[in-house]
């Protein structure tokens, strides 16, 4: 039998954008501006700021766009600098069941590679739609046994899709993108999950050096570097190595490879927090709006939530990135402000008094109900005990953005509005909404890129 790599390099190398779907196809496209939405937004961080401070003074090639940024420079610090704006808000597209967040790392590695080998709208979009599909069949395959061993799998799989994005753009042939993906495996960046719970800038740097070194696996790859095509199923391979002594999927990653396209159960997020957050903000907006309650007439709430999501227990986040991880702090502003948004994660919000004093009147309950329910639905049940004895509860099963309650395209373009108008202004972002709805036409993606630019 040919190894996982083989399978996965054949389908790459082979497949013509004219056989994609066109729901595929225009999910890809609400995929794209998203992801230039929440980078644009993520370009006026304090950790792009410095970011960008670091790689400008490298003085490297202008060979690509940074996104929000006056300058270009070596394609694959633009990948990276770029993969880390679109991360960093906590505002970036995802797959429940591979657990990986695969936009901010394909678009950026697509845009950045396609820009310097002047590659057509129609091949970013296929090579991004390809590096999708791998990457979160890795994903399916190894994303729950990582969580369970406390590493963030998105950029250990996420590396897959990039070698898989880069190769495909630089023309590879089918055994040059085999030793492309074999090669990725063998620099997966390991990415511990403490940034959960202490205060640091660096939870997007991984995703960020997946992108780095899945184009770079891509570039030793075409000057016949090797790597070992046993990289998945192998002994001390990137399955067994990464996953056990918890349980994997191998066969995941091929099963209906070309028939089934995982894009489509790609969620959306208009929160800027953990995902697994998502659910209790949801089911307390609906007790917010449904009831009108009031911070100071509640005496307790109850999270009951799934184990995964159970563990986002601090109270007291010191900062945006600990916040982000937090149940009782996004619940608490839920409430409180009736929305949870960019300029919530800020000192003065991480500091208000109001906010901390209700974050403490939240439990969050691992319940034992939910247990085998995730990750095939995200069931949290909110219940809010007012000083007056009553109760007020909402159950969510699905927050909003999944494709079991998906937004619509409308709903896409305006989260990109809100966020990029902010950067480029009202004008800008209309021309880079309509070049993106346009995508596969053009002839050159640099009538993109250069609209990204500041």
């Amino acid at each position: 039998m040919p190894s996982v790599c083989k399978v996965l390099s054949e389908f790459v190398a082979s497949f013509n954008f004219n056989n994609i779907p066109a729901d595929v196809v225009q999910k890809a496209k609400m995929c794209i501006l998203d992801t230039l939405g929440v980078a644009l937004l993520g370009s006026t961080t304090e950790a792009a700021r410095i970011l960008n401070k670091v790689i400008k003074s490298l003085k490297l090639p202008p060979e690509s766009t940074v996104i929000g940024a006056n300058y270009k420079t070596s394609y694959l610090h633009a990948a990276y600098a770029n993969c880390m704006e679109a991360a960093y808000l906590e505002l970036d597209d995802g797959h429940r069941h591979a657990g990986i967040h695969p936009g901010c790392i394909m678009i950026p590695t697509a845009l950045a590679t396609g820009e310097y080998t002047n590659a057509s709208g129609k091949e970013i979009l296929e090579a991004i739609i390809l590096g999708y599909e791998v990457a979160i069949r890795v994903g399916l395959a190894t994303g729950m046994a990582q969580f369970r061993r406390r590493i963030d799998p998105p950029a250990t799989c996420g590396i897959f899709g990039a070698a898989a994005t880069a190769g495909k753009l630089m023309k590879l042939n089918e055994d040059e993108l085999a030793n492309a993906l074999a090669i990725a495996g063998t620099q997966s960046p390991l990415s511990p999950s403490i940034w959960y719970y202490e205060p640091s800038l660096t939870k997007s740097l991984p995703f960020a050096q997946a992108c780095y070194a899945g184009i770079f696996s891509a570039l030793l790859a075409k000057e016949g570097f090797r790597g070992p095509l046993g990289i998945f199923e192998g002994k001390g391979g990137f399955c067994e190595t990464i996953c056990l002594p918890e349980k994997y999927w191998l066969d995941k990653i091929t099963y209906k490879l070309g028939e089934v396209w995982e894009i489509r159960n790609v969620y959306f997020k208009f929160y800027p927090s953990c995902r697994w957050t998502h659910s209790a903000i949801d089911a307390a907006l609906e007790i917010r709006k449904k009831y009108g309650v009031k911070s100071q007439d509640i005496m307790e709430i109850i999270i009951k939530t799934y184990s995964t999501a159970a563990q986002l227990i601090t109270v007291e986040p010191l900062d945006d990135t600990t916040a982000r991880l937090s149940i009782p702090y996004t619940t608490a502003v839920a409430i409180i402000y009736g929305d949870v948004d960019v300029d919530h994660f800020n000192l003065a919000t991480l500091q208000n008094p109001q906010v901390l004093e209700l974050a403490r009147k939240v439990k969050v309950i691992d319940e034992p109900t939910f247990k085998d329910l995730y990750p095939e639905k995200r069931p949290t049940t909110v219940i809010v005990r007012l000083k007056d004895g009553s109760e007020l509860s909402s159950y969510v099963e699905y927050p909003f953005g999944e494709p079991e309650n998906p937004p619509t395209n409308e709903q896409i373009q305006k989260k990109f509005i809100k966020l990029a108008v902010k950067v480029v202004g009202y004008e800008k972002a209309i021309e880079i909404l309509e070049t993106v709805k346009k995508i596969e036409t053009l002839r050159s993606i640099d009538s993109l890129t250069t609209l990204l630019s500041l």
